[in-house]
């Protein structure tokens, strides 16, 4: 009703076509992405089709769900991106209780992978970046390890996680850093029978070098996942509901601009110092 306060699903699909029929809506054959489509689509009414303005037309096909009273804008704006990105990973890849994992990535996606993975039951979960705030960060989102990958040599990281193992290894990684060489790393790291999620590598060109006879003697699993499905973004809101107070949600959205001061936040943004920047059409 009037006043709510609403997330949507960053895409609008149709419900019918091969791919939404195979649950993959987020690939409709006729899918309209928001902050994505051309302005001049004539389903977009007026290119009102993104964030960074007073109003956004909602086509149809899309999934809207209502915002909890105990999150704030803040904690709640990046849940139809980023959370129910590694909610679809998490989902996709399947974190068990007692698993020991490996997030590659501390941006706003590895944190978000860094909570899912404690709160699926794993019991260890390591997180790499090459900067260190991040991975302080990591271990506010609940990291029981944080690696510099700039700053401690691979085979020294290799050895460790051998020997908090039993010399087994990982068996899960999920890569959310959008570096293509930490792929080699992974098949590395990873035991007999784990589980490899990519979802960083979105742009074209990110070509892989990994070995192929490890992959096969290892009976690895490796999956790709991109954007997610409306139930993820309902399962992403009510994790944060759960978990709001327990992790620093409130921090990852470092500073918020109001809309006539677009400019300004994007120069904020481009600087680095905060992990996301905000921008309030009101």
């Amino acid at each position: 009703q009037v006043g709510d306060r609403v997330s949507w699903t960053i895409m609008a699909s149709c419900g019918h076509c091969y791919y939404c029929n195979k649950n993959l809506p987020q690939k409709c054959e006729s899918l309209k992405k928001y902050g994505h489509a051309a302005h001049n689509d004539p389903e977009l009414k007026s290119g009102l089709v993104g964030g960074y303005g007073e109003y956004v037309y909602i086509l149809p096909g899309t999934t809207l769900f209502k915002i909890p009273d105990v999150l704030s804008d803040e904690v709640a704006a990046p849940a139809n991106c980023a959370l129910s990105t590694v909610v679809n990973a998490v989902d996709t890849i399947g974190v068990e209780r007692g698993d020991n994992v490996l997030i590659q990535g501390a941006g706003l996606l590895g944190l978000n992978a860094v909570a899912l993975a404690r709160e699926a039951g794993a019991k260890q979960v390591i997180s790499t970046d090459v900067v260190d705030s991040r991975l302080q960060m990591a271990k506010r989102f609940g990291a029981t390890e944080t690696v510099n990958m700039k700053t401690v040599p691979f085979e020294q990281m290799k050895e460790e996680i051998l020997e908090a193992t039993e010399r087994r290894g990982i068996d899960v990684v999920i890569e959310v850093s959008g570096v293509k060489d930490v792929t080699r790393q992974a098949v590395e790291l990873l035991r007999i029978g784990g589980r490899y999620l990519i979802s960083g590598l979105v742009t074209p060109g990110s070509m892989l070098d990994i070995d192929g006879h490890q992959v096969t003697r290892k009976y690895l699993t490796i999956k790709g996942i991109h954007n997610y499905r409306p139930d993820h973004l309902g399962q992403a809101i009510k994790f944060l509901e759960k978990y709001h107070s327990k992790y620093p949600f409130d921090e990852l959205v470092g500073i918020t601009f109001p809309l006539t001061e677009i400019n300004e936040a994007m120069q904020e943004s481009a600087t680095g110092r905060f992990i996301r920047v905000g921008v309030k059409p009101n």
